[in-house]
């Protein structure tokens, strides 16, 4: 007996991370190092409420023209695009207020990309599925198709978006100024005072040879 005949394959809700959608937003509004550091994970196409989109495309603009993300400078940039009502002013703002800590962009992008792969399986297995039940089907083009999409979804999890190189400049630059304010180690001690002077300390993300 057939017992997978009849059900529907969307039977819960897509994977989602909205929590974590309002707090990259919340994150990049008005800091170019936060928008560049999730633009490492991340596009618009990943998120999957549509206001939230549309919010994170105008910072993506905005960053690639090198203007300011605040949150009144992107509501700008959304109602020139003509999705004023997708995404207000206040909407930002309270987006504002409710996630500011920098230092979590990164993990909440990772969160969305997440999300954004596992409804892509979805759909991957859905088409799969759909090509395979064709009359006439051949099997080896439909496993062809599958192994490219699969292997598409393995590699975004690792690949970064293309970033533009003022957004990385920036991210460097602010790095750099705080360093200058904040004369000292900042990072990790490695317990060896000549390494720790030039590279002040572990960072996460850093390989060090």
């Amino acid at each position: 007996r057939d017992r997978g005949r009849g059900r529907s394959p969307m039977i819960h809700d897509p994977p989602q991370a909205l929590v974590s959608e309002r707090a990259v937003l919340g994150c990049c509004l008005g800091r170019p190092e936060a928008a560049a550091a999730a633009r490492e994970w991340i596009t618009a196409d990943d998120f999957y409420v549509s206001r939230h989109k549309v919010a994170f495309a105008a910072i993506e603009t905005l960053a690639d023209r090198g203007e300011a993300t605040d949150a009144l400078t992107v509501s700008a940039e959304i109602d020139r695009a003509g999705n004023g009502n997708a995404c207000t002013l206040v909407d930002l703002g309270k987006l504002v207020a409710e996630f500011t800590p920098l230092a979590n962009v990164e993990r909440h992008a990772r969160h969305v990309r997440d999300a954004a792969l596992l409804r892509r399986v979805i759909l991957v297995c859905a088409e799969s599925s759909d090509a395979a039940g064709e009359p006439g089907a051949e099997v080896d083009v439909v496993l062809e198709e599958l192994e490219r999409s699969a292997l598409d979804l393995g590699e975004r999890r690792f690949f970064s978006e293309y970033v533009p190189i003022r957004s990385v400049l920036l991210r460097v630059h602010k790095a750099l100024v705080d360093r200058q304010e904040r004369p000292g180690q900042h990072g990790v001690p490695s317990g060896l005072s000549d390494l720790d002077f030039y590279t002040l300390g572990w960072h996460p993300g850093e390989l060090v040879l």
